[in-house]
Formats: C-alpha cells, sequence, structure tokens
C-alpha cells in the first residue's frame, strides 16, 4: 500500500495512503436498520462488515495527523507521485473524518 508523509504550511506532517474496503455491508446509507426478519440469517460465518458510503466504496485516500483524520474521495490517480504541495491540494478537498475505531 503506497503511502506518503508531507508537511502542510504550518509545519504540521500529514500522513495519507489509499484505503480500499475489501468486505462491505450492502447495504446503503447511514441508515441501516430493516423490518424484523422473516427467516433466520442466512450467514454461516461471522465475519466483520462495515458500512460505507456510496462515494467511498471504491476507496479513499486516508489522511492523518495526529487525532484528526480526513478522506477524500475518489483515489486520484498518480496521487503517490505528485508534489507535496499538490498533496496540500488534496488536503484541502478531504472531508474530515471521525477517529478510527479500534
Amino acid at each position: 500500500m503506497p503511502h506518503r508523509r508531507f508537511q502542510d504550511e504550518g509545519g504540521r506532517w500529514w500522513d495519507v495512503w489509499e484505503t480500499r474496503p475489501t468486505i462491505i455491508d450492502r447495504r446503503a446509507g447511514r441508515e441501516r436498520r430493516t423490518g424484523g426478519r422473516q427467516i433466520s440469517d442466512r450467514r454461516q460465518r461471522s465475519e466483520a462488515r462495515v458500512a460505507v458510503e456510496p462515494e467511498f466504496r471504491k476507496g479513499w485516500l486516508a489522511f492523518q495527523s495526529g487525532a484528526d483524520w480526513c478522506r477524500l474521495a475518489p483515489i486520484p490517480e498518480g496521487w503517490e507521485s505528485v508534489p507535496d504541495n499538490d498533496l496540500l491540494a488534496l488536503l484541502a478537498r478531504a472531508v474530515a473524518s471521525e477517529a478510527r475505531r479500534a
């Protein structure tokens, strides 16, 4: 997985990498509740699934500096080799995200 580290205008260091979800929940949107099931659960094994918003389903760039997280979708072509100034422009377009859950 490509990873870059760069410094913003204020001297703050940022790490950036691409994230591509592999197992996502097929239910769309933030409201994931459904009505009661009429049949038993068909899953044979338990696996962790994450609800991913539609614009992020094909992956995103994750930016992290300390406790601050942002993400940008879609993943820009060739981001791994652009100058740091271009990474700053991508960071400016990124959407703030909640802290990751362990």
